[in-house]
């Protein structure tokens, strides 16, 4: 039952375009907090974050995430900086990346005479 179900040539052919995977995540806020027994140590925020990912059939695949915002604060009452991450920037973070299908020429191979 196991190889009539698994055969590979019963399964069509993927449309070359056709999306085979994707997706979209938008997160508005995360906080973070490190603690140790019952004293905080440190809080990381992380704001507007958006990833997106498609992934096309003989095509390309496109990754994207972006990071509004970042702060990392140290909780400890001592410390003589608590604002360890703090950028003023809009954006902390803009990546895309784009990745071209291989191309696979003909399998024939052709032999060279000298």
């Amino acid at each position: 039952l196991w190889h009539y179900l698994m055969k590979p040539e019963a399964d069509p052919p993927v449309p070359s375009g056709a999306t085979k995977f994707s997706y979209s995540v938008r997160l508005s806020s995360i906080t973070m907090r490190l603690c140790h027994l019952d004293s905080s140590l440190v809080e990381v925020r992380l704001t507007s974050l958006e990833s997106d990912c498609v992934f096309r059939a003989n095509d390309r695949m496109i990754f994207k995430l972006f990071l509004a915002s970042l702060q990392l604060d140290d909780l400890q009452e001592d410390t003589l900086y608590p604002k360890l991450v703090w950028p003023d920037e809009d954006k902390v973070l803009e990546i895309k990346y784009v990745r071209a299908a291989p191309r696979y020429y003909g399998g024939e191979q052709r032999s060279v005479k000298a």
